[in-house]
């Protein structure tokens, strides 16, 4: 500007060279998302950006209050004249980020993959942490395995938050930069930094699929408190899986939250935009019943004439929790798919040797697996069949 004061307040003047430049670029490219910057230290006489007070050593302070109000009237001129994203301060209403991800999908969806590959990122910490945890609890709670020896258990505070990650082979503490989700694994080359150990490619395989599924429910429902719901019990049903693969344990303090969640959701009914969560309470409480009671009953049936058991209460509470989210009429087609995949697994399993068959099979992941199918396409699949059937 040619002339400059105390206050800056050529700044926020409707004629200044930001604005005018803003105004003829929004006239020429009407589409095109104008973003300005709000320093003020060009505007000034002092060369600060902002108001100043003077300090009997001589020194200038900044004052932040008034610097605010400033910033706020340059940000106002700059909105004015065509710069919607000057800062914060001015954003428009019609232009934050809940009306970006509802307006565009693609930013919404690959906001969300990123997201899970954090997300997948410490769900490797819960899977091989959880069960650590409750064996820990187990032990002390229980006078004869606090007797027995322990010495595989890790000692001191472990939990989801501490210690922090180390390599199991040589101890070296896992850095921020070397725990990027997908990338930190590709960059040292799958290798512990520390002493060039493998590292197993199940971690970053954990990342990609819960970013893959995220992304998937992310376009299925779009941008949302359903989708929110949904990309919560994803999460989840992965943790559950993969524990249930490794220990075959479904453990309480997991899978009886989604129990209530999905029983809590139902107090929202009806959410607007919500097509399948958030069903009706009546629903809820009937699905939590009849997917529990329903594999309880297969249990006791499958018990009293083989004098086996087929499957363990976890499965009976992770069904439970399906049908408190989708509500009964979904049960018989997360049974019929997970029981069909399961069986057939097996099976194949069996048949090439890859599983003995004294060794039992977990039902959880065929369960969540099926679960989270009938949550994204559960109504299209039983329409498809019954007009398949007529």
């Amino acid at each position: 500007p040619e002339t400059k004061d105390s206050c800056g307040s050529g700044a926020w003047d409707e004629g200044a060279a930001v604005q005018r430049l803003a105004g003829e670029i929004k006239r020429a490219l009407p589409e095109m998302l104008v973003i300005t910057d709000v320093c003020m230290c060009e505007y000034t006489d002092h060369g600060h950006c902002g108001a100043i007070s003077p300090r009997p050593d001589g020194q200038d302070d900044v004052e932040n209050d008034a610097t605010l109000g400033l910033l706020a009237k340059t940000a106002l001129s700059h909105a004015r004249a065509g710069a919607p994203l000057a800062p914060p301060l001015s954003y428009p209403k019609d232009h934050n980020m809940q009306a970006l991800f509802a307006e565009s999908p693609l930013i919404f969806i690959l906001a969300a993959f990123v997201i899970a590959l954090l997300v997948g990122s410490f769900l490797n910490v819960v899977i091989y942490r959880m069960p650590i945890m409750m064996e820990r609890g187990w032990r002390e709670q229980c006078t004869a395995l606090s007797a027995s020896p322990a010495s595989e258990l890790p000692e001191g505070r472990f939990d989801l938050m501490a210690p922090r990650s180390r390599c199991p082979s040589c101890g070296h503490r896992i850095t921020a930069m070397q725990n990027i989700p997908v990338l930190s694994y590709v960059l040292l080359g799958g290798k512990c930094a520390g002493c060039g150990s493998r590292i197993p490619a199940r971690y970053p395989v954990i990342e990609l699929l819960t970013g893959i599924l995220t992304g998937v429910v992310a376009w299925r429902f779009g941008f949302g408190w359903e989708a929110a719901a949904a990309i919560a019990m994803t999460w989840a049903l992965v943790a559950i899986s993969v524990i249930d693969i490794d220990h075959q344990y479904i453990y309480d303090n997991m899978v009886l939250p989604l129990v209530w969640a999905g029983l809590v959701l139902s107090l929202w009914h009806p959410m607007t935009g919500a097509g399948t969560l958030f069903i009706e309470p009546k629903a809820a409480i009937a699905g939590a019943l009849a997917g529990y009671l329903s594999l309880w009953s297969v249990y006791h049936l499958f018990r009293l004439i083989t004098g086996k058991e087929g499957m363990g209460y976890g499965d009976f509470k992770l069904l439970a929790a399906l049908g408190a989210w989708l509500g009964w009429t979904m049960l018989p087609l997360i049974i019929l798919m997970s029981a069909v995949v399961g069986a057939v697994t097996g099976v194949l399993m069996i048949a090439f040797k890859q599983h003995e068959r004294s060794v039992p099979i977990p039902f959880g992941p065929y369960l969540a697996a099926a679960g989270w199918i009938a949550m994204l396409w559960g109504e299209q699949i039983v329409n498809w069949y019954l007009d398949y059937m007529s």
